[in-house]
């Protein structure tokens, strides 16, 4: 009878700890952690941004304060659809001015949250192949037909080309 309730203890203890153990998961998770085939949207991003400054390069990407950069794309998908939950494309505006008679310096910067519209039935699979293609700038989106660059010029105020 002993070794019995040994053995109930030692297993209700195995249960709790693999019980404490077990990590919780969250509903969403940024779109380079969703799958294999989502894994190198950071990449996909960063080649986006350059693509915009390239863009502005050959443009005129102004508003009052200066140029637009993009800072920051990113989106996040729902572990449970297989859908994008959202996308957020964060721009700066600046400038920097120097009065030539004292040679000090003044900038100035504003920030701009993109919220993409139109991606939330987008799968989020389908949205990071759709922009590995060549000039993902310009591809129409999955799901909403419009690109990231027309989707920009509709977000920051100002002129982009």
């Amino acid at each position: 009878m002993r070794a019995v309730t040994v053995l109930l203890i030692v297993g209700i203890a195995g249960v709790s700890c693999s019980l404490e153990a077990a990590p919780v998961k969250s509903p969403y998770v940024d779109l380079g952690n969703y799958s294999k085939e989502t894994s190198d949207f950071p990449e996909i991003a960063r080649a986006i941004g350059k693509s915009f400054s390239r863009e502005c390069a050959k443009r005129a990407c102004t508003n009052s304060l200066g140029e637009y950069r993009p800072v920051h794309f990113r989106c996040s998908a729902d572990m449970r659809s297989g859908e994008i939950a959202v996308c957020h494309w964060v721009f700066v505006a600046m400038k920097l001015e120097m009065t030539p008679a004292t040679g000090a310096t003044h900038g100035a910067a504003t920030t701009y949250d993109c919220v993409l519209p139109g991606l939330t039935r987008v799968g989020a699979v389908e949205l990071a192949t759709g922009l590995r293609r060549h000039d993902p700038l310009h591809v129409p989106l999955p799901g909403i037909n419009k690109s990231l660059w027309s989707l920009s010029r509709d977000c920051v105020p100002g002129r982009l080309g």
